[in-house]
């Protein structure tokens, strides 16, 4: 076979095996899949792509239009992406596999109610998938869901949630939700920093100052927020041309 001939020679890479084996096999599906594994590890997606693409030639498999949908989603190619999963459920109808794609896919595009669907079927068959919770968590609460998504953020849920609610416009209940996060966390500053960013989309520029202040404060010297904190003094040294603060809690 492809593999007692590949190993008379010597090899220096796993690349180089699975171009000597395609070159004696061309027609080897499981050459081309390993070869299409390492483009993408390579992010060297135009030649993942020609690869699945000569082997569609070879056979119309529902892996191939996987693989493909998964180039999509690295580029946010949403609506080629979703056809891909077409075709692929069109083949074998029922893949549970390629739900957390079309989630995704559909998640990327703006279609959050279809997106929570896809992303709850996921989950219930991958539960151990690191980012499902979240991203189902996303596209509940961007569907309006918000109360279906809070079991799925863990501690964190209220700050996340409220971010993801100010992202969308929705500014009310952000703000409800976040000065909630602050009362329960108040010496976290993303809180203090996410409810500034509402106060001031909302008007309210010196409740949206006093909220800088007081995630600055929280930022004290530790150098995971020293990002957030260069941003903090930017943004308060811009608004009304004032200084950060003496460090008294504002009124």
């Amino acid at each position: 076979g492809i593999l007692t001939s590949a190993r008379a020679f010597s090899w220096s890479s796993e690349e180089r095996l699975w171009i000597q084996a395609l070159r004696l096999a061309p027609g080897n599906l499981r050459c081309h899949a390993n070869l299409v594994r390492i483009r993408r590890d390579q992010r060297q997606d135009e030649a993942a792509r020609a690869l699945i693409r000569r082997a569609l030639r070879i056979q119309d498999l529902p892996e191939l239009h996987g693989e493909l949908a998964l180039l999509c989603l690295s580029r946010m190619e949403t609506t080629a992406g979703l056809e891909h999963l077409d075709c692929a459920e069109a083949l074998t109808p029922g893949r549970a596999d390629l739900s957390p794609i079309r989630g995704r896919l559909l998640l990327a595009a703006g279609r959050y109610p279809e997106a929570a669907e896809a992303l709850v079927r996921a989950y219930a068959k991958f539960p151990e998938d690191p980012d499902l919770p979240r991203e189902l968590a996303t596209a509940l609460i961007l569907s309006g869901r918000p109360e279906e998504a809070r079991p799925l953020l863990g501690k964190s849920g209220l700050l996340v949630l409220g971010t993801l609610l100010a992202r969308e416009g929705r500014l009310e209940p952000a703000e409800r939700i976040l000065l909630r996060c602050t009362v329960q966390e108040p010496g976290n500053p993303l809180g203090w920093a996410n409810l500034a960013g509402v106060f001031e989309q909302r008007g309210n520029r010196e409740k949206a100052r006093e909220a800088r202040e007081r995630a600055l404060r929280a930022c004290g010297e530790h150098p995971a927020f020293s990002e957030l904190k260069r941003e903090l003094e930017e943004a308060l040294r811009g608004s009304s041309g004032s200084s950060p603060g003496d460090g008294s809690p504002p009124e």
